[in-house]
C-alpha cells in the first residue's frame, strides 16, 4: 500500500521510479499474509509495476493492463476494461491510476472522496493514502484530494515538486532542491522530516516515513513502535518501500532488505533472490518486482530454467534447485539427452551423472543401446530371455 517513491525526473527514475513506461518485464515475488490471496502472485514475467493495500495487491503489466490478486471488497478489483496504463497506486481499499493519455482513474471505495480526482492531462505520478490521494503534474505542482481530517491534503504552496508519498494521514514531498516536506498528522512526527538537500526518494507508511539519500543511505523518522524506524546501515540502497509498520529497502546488488513488524513473516520471509528493481509493502505482506536472479549469475532464473542451463524439479517452483541447497551436475540420460540436475534425479531416471560440472557440451553425453540389458555390447537372445524372465508386473 505505502510503497509510493515516485519521481518525476528521470534522474531519480533510474533508482525508484513507479512510472512505468517503456520499462521491460519481470517477475514477481510476495510473502507475509496470505488469507486473503494477497501474495498469491499471478504467474508471469511481465509485471512493470506492483502496489499494495492493505489485503490485496495490483501488479501493471507491460501491455498498459493491470491484474488484481486478494482480497475484492470494495470493488478494488474491478479494474476498468478497455483502458491502458502508465502507473498504479493502491491505498487501503481503492486504486488510482495514469492512463497513457495522462488522465487520472481510480475505482474501489469512496468513504472519504478518494476517487474524486482532478481531471486534465499531463499527470506524472501518483500517491495513494488510507483515504486520500495525490497527483503530480509535469510542472511540479500537486493536487490532493479525499480525506482532510489532519491537513493530509492541504499541498504547501510556492514549491516545486519531483516526488510525493501518501501515508495514513500525512503527506510528504521531494522538492526539486532536494528536501523533504511534509503535511498533516503529525502525532509521532511522521509531518516532521529530517533536515538536508540529498534526497533523491521517499516513501510512507502508517505515521512513518522513508527517504533514500544520494549516497544510498536511509533516513527514517515518525513512529518506531514496531521497529519500522530502524533501517538498516550503509549506504549502497537504491529503492525504499513501506508497509503498514514495515520498512524495505533494495541494495545496490539487486537483494532485499526488510525491518520492523514481523507478525505475519512479512520481515523474516523476504526471499534471498536477487535482481529487485521495486518493493511495496500492504498491512501484512510484501510484494517486491525484479529480475529474479537467486544465484546472482546475472542470468534471470526463469531463463536458466527455460534453456534448461539449470533444473527446476524439486520442486518444480520456478527456483533453480541450486538455490534451494541442492548440489546439480551434467546428467547423461539413456537417450544421449544432457541436462543439468540433482544426482538422484538422473540415477533414478537410469542416468550418468557428473558432478564436476554443469556443461553439457563439456560431458559430451553418447547415447546408451536401450536393448542391452546384460551391457555386453550386442542386443541378442540372452537380452530377449532376460526380458521373458521379468515378464510380468513390476513391484
Amino acid at each position: 500500500m505505502f510503497e509510493i517513491p515516485v519521481a518525476a525526473k528521470a534522474a531519480f527514475c533510474s533508482a525508484v521510479c513507479t512510472l512505468a513506461t517503456a520499462a521491460p518485464g519481470g517477475e514477481v515475488q510476495s510473502w507475509g499474509s496470505d488469507t486473503y490471496g494477497q501474495s498469491t502472485v499471478p504467474s508471469g514475467d511481465n509485471f512493470v509495476q506492483v502496489t499494495c493495500g492493505y489485503f490485496f495487491s495490483m501488479g501493471l503489466l507491460e501491455d498498459g493492463t493491470i491484474v488484481h490478486w486478494g482480497m475484492a471488497t470494495s470493488g478494488v478489483d474491478d479494474v476498468p476494461e478497455g483502458e491502458f496504463y502508465t502507473a498504479i497506486e493502491a491505498g487501503h481499499s481503492y486504486v488510482v491510476a495514469i492512463r497513457t493519455d495522462g488522465t487520472l482513474d481510480a475505482w474501489g471505495w469512496n468513504g472519504g472522496g478518494q476517487l474524486g480526482h482532478p481531471s486534465g492531462t499531463g499527470w506524472v505520478a501518483i500517491a495513494a493514502g488510507d483515504a486520500h490521494a495525490m497527483a503530480l503534474d509535469a510542472d511540479g505542482g500537486v493536487t490532493a484530494w479525499g480525506t482532510n481530517s489532519y491537513g493530509q491534503t492541504d499541498v504547501p504552496e510556492g514549491v516545486v515538486f519531483t516526488a510525493i508519498a501518501a501515508g495514513s494521514d500525512f503527506s510528504v514531498g521531494l522538492l526539486d532542491d532536494g528536501s523533504l516536506t511534509a503535511w498533516g498528522r503529525d502525532n509521532n512526527g511522521q509531518s516532521t522530516p529530517p533536515t538536508g538537500d540529498d534526497f533523491v526518494a521517499i516513501a510512507a507508511g502508517d505515521q512513518f516515513g522513508l527517504a533514500l539519500r544520494s549516497d544510498g543511505t536511509i533516513a527514517a523518522w515518525g513512529r518506531n513502535n514496531a521497529g519500522q524506524r530502524d533501517a538498516p546501515e550503509g549506504s549502497n540502497f537504491t529503492a525504499i518501500g513501506c508497509g503498514w509498520q514495515n520498512g524495505y529497502a533494495i541494495d545496490g546488488d539487486g537483494y532485499l532488505h526488510a525491518w520492523g513488524l514481523d507478525n505475519n513473516q512479512q520481515v523474516t520471509d523476504a526471499p534471498d533472490d536477487a535482481g529487485f528493481t521495486q518493493i511495496t509493502g500492504g498491512m501484512y505482506h510484501a510484494v517486491a518486482l525484479g529480475f529474479l536472479d537467486c544465484n546472482a549469475n546475472g542470468i534471470a532464473d526463469g531463463d536458466e530454467i527455460a534453456d534448461g542451463t539449470t533444473a527446476d524439479v524439486n520442486p518444480a517452483d520456478g527456483v533453480p534447485d541450486e538455490c534451494q541447497g541442492l548440489e546439480l551436475g551434467a546428467c547423461c540420460t539413456v537417450r544421449g539427452d544432457c541436462l543439468p540436475t540433482t544426482e538422484a534425479h538422473c540415477l533414478n531416471a537410469g542416468g550418468t551423472w557428473h558432478e564436476d560440472t554443469l556443461d553439457c557440451d563439456a560431458v559430451g553425453c553418447d547415447p546408451q543401446c536401450l536393448g542391452d540389458l546384460d551391457l555386453d555390447g550386442d542386443v541378442d537372445v540372452m537380452d530377449l530371455l532376460t526380458i521373458i524372465d521379468r515378464w510380468g508386473t513390476c513391484p
